[in-house]
């Protein structure tokens, strides 16, 4: 997706990925950083519910919110992440 610079699965998917033990997750908690459309972020994260049968919970922030955090950007970075490889051309 154009626009997309950075993006992370947090919450209980990510802690179960880093070895946490616990329940399986119900959903995945995504956080994006970029320029996005936050429609073609919703219509994405729907059709990803839909091929995994997990509900998707996306978080669209800008860069200077990311190097900036603060409220729930700064609750995500304190916490285990799994960073997704973004293809150089969607950047």
């Amino acid at each position: 997706m154009r626009g997309v610079q950075q993006a992370f699965i947090f919450g209980s998917w990510a802690r179960r990925f880093h070895g946490e033990p616990g329940p399986l997750p119900r959903d995945v908690d995504l956080l994006v950083v970029g320029e996005v459309d936050p429609d073609d972020l919703y219509r994405a994260a729907q059709e990803v519910e839909e091929a995994l049968g997990l509900e998707v919970n996306p978080i669209l922030v800008g860069p200077e919110d990311w190097e900036h955090s603060s409220g729930v950007v700064a609750r995500v970075r304190e916490q285990p992440v799994v960073e997704l490889v973004i293809d150089a051309d969607d950047r």
